[in-house]
């Protein structure tokens, strides 16, 4: 287990993370030298720019995933008695890799921070036109409090993401996956430019690893959590009962 895990780990770190860095060390000093805000809020407002998360932290995620991406082999197997055992040791990888990928964030920009003055409170002057922090601010009772609650969501949220993406490449081959996540970036930017469709429980992925595109539409967080529990369990009673493994010559 241990070791199947550590062979999970070298194909999730890399280049990519490296980039991912970059750019929100970039942004939170620019942010850093603009700000006149307490350093809770600065947080929260880098942690949850739209551009940020959509065009940057989701397709660094993804291509982690996609990297990470290889054929099950023999004598990996024959170290786990039963085919779901092994799996379910490659989502628990998954699981940590995504908790570590948020935590990266949330340090990064933690470190940038630092000198700002401390305040753990929104504003009661907040402007009509900063739609989302209000929305935070009926919704919870701290910025701190947000951005837990936040970063928890989207550690269960890539660990979804990550987890069907490994299961649908065991059942079909490598540019099958590619065209699938693609179209499903795609629908989610779609999703985000046409109200209609992004109100849709299940259809856009932003909706399963970020918190407050929830928060803002009646039950959206319980949606999003029932799609995720539903399609995980699924999965599991998949890969306990329908299936036997065999090399595919992927």
């Amino acid at each position: 287990m241990i070791s199947l895990i550590k062979r999970e780990w070298k194909g999730y770190l890399g280049s990519p993370l490296i980039f991912l860095i970059i750019i929100f060390l970039l942004y939170s000093y620019a942010e850093r030298q603009e700000t006149n805000e307490t350093y809770e809020i600065y947080l929260l407002r880098v942690l949850t720019y739209y551009h940020l998360l959509i065009f940057c932290m989701i397709p660094v995620f993804l291509l982690s995933i996609y990297r990470n991406l290889s054929d099950d082999l023999s004598y990996v197997l024959i170290r786990f008695t039963k085919f779901a055992s092994y799996f379910y040791t490659k989502w628990l990888g998954i699981f940590m890799f995504s908790a570590f990928f948020v935590a990266l964030q949330v340090i990064t920009v933690c470190l940038v921070g630092i000198g700002l003055p401390i305040g753990n409170y929104f504003s009661e002057s907040l402007p009509a036109a900063d739609t989302l922090f209000q929305t935070f601010k009926n919704s919870f009772s701290t910025p701190l409090a947000t951005l837990i609650y936040s970063s928890v969501y989207m550690v269960a949220g890539l660990s979804f993401v990550g987890i069907t993406i490994t299961t649908l490449y065991h059942f079909f081959d490598r540019r099958f996956v590619v065209i699938l996540i693609m179209f499903v970036y795609l629908v989610m930017i779609v999703g985000l430019k046409i109200e209609a469709i992004g109100n849709l429980p299940f259809i856009t992925m932003n909706r399963y690893i970020i918190l407050h595109h929830n928060i803002i539409m009646p039950n959206g967080v319980l949606w999003s959590i029932t799609g995720m529990i539903s399609l995980t369990f699924i999965q599991s009673i998949i890969i306990q009962k329908a299936w036997h493994w065999k090399e595919t010559g992927k």
